[in-house]
């Protein structure tokens, strides 16, 4: 509470509020401030696409955001977690989203076969790092679209597995992710009529129907 206030205190400027231009107090500035800001999410377009299913959308959106309640951010909480450890490998490392996501050895299969799917190559990482590379690759704006939605459907299923192992004791097979996050993919393509943008990619859209 004493640092709260602390921080609180820093707003004020011989007793003038300094977080807005004409010293009128604003709720969404001192938010932000508590917040340490709101950064310009420059893959929101590819994390949101049509593509990718809402539910999907949700969970991609906080994970970049470091809004997933990993056991290493419950324990950054001050809530009380009685084993650290990833329960989806026996690596005994500690649950970070950097290793969820990136590192855990669990997930490595579901990544080959999705990037053997998809006949592309994403380095591993970090949801957040990801959408980077995925932005950052000089594919046609439909492919990143679908690939982004692809790491959105992994990171939700991830974290589904990671949950019912945890609170439910039951185990979800690497086959069983990528099996269900192929048909969820392409589900989504075939109900979107694709545009005359989507015929530099149709080789791409066509690999991913029919395999």
């Amino acid at each position: 509470m004493n640092s709260l206030k602390e921080k609180m205190q820093e707003w004020y400027v011989q007793g003038k509020y300094i977080l807005t231009p004409k010293g009128d107090y604003s709720i969404t500035s001192s938010y932000n401030a508590l917040m340490g800001g709101q950064d310009k999410m420059e893959n929101a377009s590819l994390i949101w696409s049509k593509f990718a299913q809402p539910k999907h959308r949700l969970i991609a959106w906080l994970a970049t955001k470091k809004r997933m309640l990993t056991k290493e951010r419950l324990g950054q909480m001050r809530i009380t977690v009685t084993d650290m450890a990833c329960c989806l490998c026996d690596d005994q490392a500690i649950e970070t989203s950097q290793h969820l996501f990136g590192n855990c050895p669990w997930i490595q299969g579901i990544r080959r076969s999705l990037l053997q799917w998809t006949d592309t190559q994403l380095h591993a990482g970090e949801p957040k790092l990801v959408f980077d590379s995925i932005r950052r690759k000089h594919w046609q704006k439909l492919k990143k679209e679908v690939m982004a939605a692809i790491w959105g459907a992994t990171i939700y299923h991830i974290w589904t597995a990671k949950n019912k192992k945890l609170f439910q004791n039951g185990n979800v097979q690497v086959d069983t992710i990528v099996t269900q996050i192929k048909k969820e993919i392409k589900e989504r393509i075939s109900m979107i009529k694709l545009s005359n943008r989507g015929s530099m990619s149709r080789g791409f859209i066509q690999r991913l129907l029919c395999n």
